[in-house]
């Protein structure tokens, strides 16, 4: 699948955005990893989760201005690890 753009309005569109979506292509910093925003079994190829460390590999840590505690930033991996399911 290609770029969408990022839109979290919903439960649903922000699954459909992120879940085998390629990063922002505007995003000079991120775009040349050529990594998706997730992959599901791939947390380690899935940006969203890549970003949620300190030495995110493009770009800004997220969320900005703030790191998650390390429960969460797991609770994000085994959902990636998973399988990403839309549960």
């Amino acid at each position: 699948m290609g770029y969408s753009m990022l839109n979290m309005a919903t439960r649903e569109l922000a699954y459909a955005s992120l879940v085998d979506q390629a990063s922002n292509p505007r995003n000079m910093n991120c775009a040349p990893l050529g990594l998706k925003r997730v992959v599901p079994g791939k947390p380690d190829e899935s940006l969203l989760y890549l970003k949620l460390d300190i030495n995110a590999p493009c770009g800004q840590q997220m969320p900005p201005g703030g790191t998650l505690t390390q429960e969460l930033r797991d609770e994000v991996r085994d959902w990636i690890a998973n399988g990403a399911k839309d549960d």
